[in-house]
């Protein structure tokens, strides 16, 4: 293809996806579009790292024993690891069921991710740095744990628990704050400043990421240890219930965004966590999925996604494993140093 009728049709492209992306918009200010339109819109502009707007994908190993089911969209080359360490690829999406082969711990991302068909932007910005990017030892400590400060928001801030909310979607207030206010508070009893971020980010769109990545940047100023942004995951109440010391509890998804120049630093930070979590309350976490999503976390070393649950269990599983949680990072990270937090830091 010549560079003119390539240039001609990237324009065309834009340009439908601009009048897409305001048809959209307009739709979920004031009304609705038709059914099968509202569909394949979603499916147009879906883009990696979001979620599906109605069921979930169930990930597989080679003997088709389910390792994960989620609402993250998942693609061929994102990695899994499960909650005993091991690694798995997926190799193919066929509707619902995402195939996954196992693959030596410590792989290197970009070759893992690169050399997928059609993949070429998400591995160009997994290498915009021009680095290898390889995951950290499981106890590597994320920069900043000289200081105290840990920031949690919602980047969906209507997900909710329909057993104990009433419904999956609460704009501007949904259930998940109350989960993320547990985990403030099982922090700040350990010792840490917390700033409990509750700006809402509506709607629960492709569009939510941008917003909250204001979110992030305005907080970056306290000089943060961890980002949590907190959410709960769409899938059956199975996937994501265990009893800890007899009591019914949420598990957790960590989730790192694959395309990012940081992937490294933020997969170095979510295992430490996962392993500190895995000996103090085994079966408390779901394991790492490694998605093509940024999820804001090319901002800092310490940005980490949790998905604490799903929206068929009731909020106070999850609102446990968010006190467990607490107790994982206090152990994590040891005692917090003297604060010497910036006037101004705390809940908003």
């Amino acid at each position: 293809m010549s560079d003119r009728r390539r240039s001609i049709w990237v324009g065309v492209a834009v340009s439908v996806a601009l009048l897409l992306l305001s048809l959209s918009a307009a739709w979920s200010l004031g009304g609705r579009p038709p059914e099968s339109l509202s569909r394949l819109l979603t499916w147009i502009l879906a883009r990696p790292g979001t979620e599906r707007v109605s069921g979930y994908y169930t990930l597989v190993d080679e003997a088709g024993n389910i390792l994960l089911e989620t609402a993250r969209v998942v693609a061929p080359g994102d990695l899994f690891i499960d909650p005993a360490g091991v690694w798995h690829r997926v190799t193919r999406v066929t509707r619902d069921t995402a195939e996954t082969v196992t693959v030596p711990p410590g792989v290197s991302l970009p070759q893992g991710f690169s050399s997928l068909a059609g993949s070429r932007v998400w591995a160009g910005a997994a290498l915009s740095r021009g680095r290898a990017l390889r995951p950290a030892h499981d106890l590597a400590v994320p920069l900043g744990t000289a200081r105290q400060v840990i920031v949690i928001y919602h980047t969906h801030s209507d997900e909710s628990y329909v057993p104990t909310d009433g419904v999956s979607s609460i704009p501007g207030n949904g259930g998940i704050y109350d989960v993320g206010e547990a985990l403030s508070a099982g922090l700040t009893t350990a010792g840490f400043t917390v700033v409990h971020d509750r700006t809402a980010h509506d709607p629960h769109d492709a569009g939510a990421y941008p917003r909250s990545r204001r979110t992030v940047l305005r907080n970056l100023r306290f000089g943060p240890t961890l980002l949590f942004d907190v959410h709960r995951d769409a899938a059956p109440p199975a996937a994501y219930l265990t009893t800890i010391d007899g009591v019914h509890t949420a598990r957790v998804l960590i989730v790192v965004g694959g395309a990012n120049p940081m992937v490294s630093a933020n997969l170095g930070t979510a295992r430490r966590l996962k392993a500190v979590a895995e000996d103090l309350y085994p079966g408390l976490t779901r394991g790492i999925l490694v998605a093509r999503g940024n999820y804001n976390q090319d901002l800092d070393p310490g940005a980490i996604l949790l998905e604490m649950g799903t929206e068929l269990i009731p909020k106070e599983a999850a609102v446990r494993a968010a006190g467990l949680w607490a107790n994982v990072v206090a152990a994590s990270l040891g005692p917090p140093a003297p604060d010497t937090t910036p006037p101004g830091a705390g809940e908003r």
